[in-house]
């Protein structure tokens, strides 16, 4: 079966691509600084820069996985939800191990934005900054039996859950 000259341009480009994400991070690699995320956000960005040289640019998602943080800003339509979780230091790291498996649970619903989960540092609370597009579509998700399974072995790890809505008054970040 033969190709078009489409087909063949398509599957250089292709190959030319994959080449060039493969060296980019074997550099960062000897550079000792190849880190998932940073080789994750290198072939994000080699691969959307490909994109747009080829014409054939596609919409390039919101958040590049854990560890990529929240997008705070004034004027959006997202809703924030601040909850701090008290826990006895012996118990914050199983109670953020809950917290982690609920965000990424959330993080497969509709609607969601982001999900932030802060430990304090004398081990006695748990901070989850969540995002989402509406504050309907974030009760839909915390109603989830999925979302709830877990919530009696949660509440005896923690002291107390004080769960709050926001929207962001101000924002700076670094050089702005």
């Amino acid at each position: 079966m033969s190709r078009t000259p489409q087909e063949d341009a398509s599957k250089k480009t292709k190959r030319a691509m994959q080449e060039a994400v493969g060296k980019v991070i074997d550099e960062k690699k000897e550079e000792e600084i190849g880190t998932k995320e940073v080789v994750a956000d290198v072939a994000t960005d080699l691969h959307t820069a490909a994109q747009e040289d080829t014409g054939k640019r596609r919409r390039r998602p919101r958040m590049k996985g854990e560890g990529a943080g929240p997008r705070i800003r004034t004027g959006t339509k997202c809703v924030t939800q601040i909850t701090v979780v008290e826990s006895e230091p012996e118990k914050q790291a199983e109670a953020l191990s809950v917290m982690t498996e609920r965000a990424r649970f959330m993080a497969r619903q509709p609607g969601f934005v982001s999900i932030s989960v802060h430990r304090s540092l004398d081990g006695r609370r748990i901070v989850n900054y969540i995002q989402w597009e509406s504050r309907e579509l974030l009760q839909s998700a915390h109603k989830s039996p999925e979302f709830r399974k877990e919530w009696a072995h949660f509440d005896d790890m923690t002291e107390g859950i004080d769960p709050h809505l926001y929207e962001v008054a101000h924002a700076m970040q670094n050089g702005a």
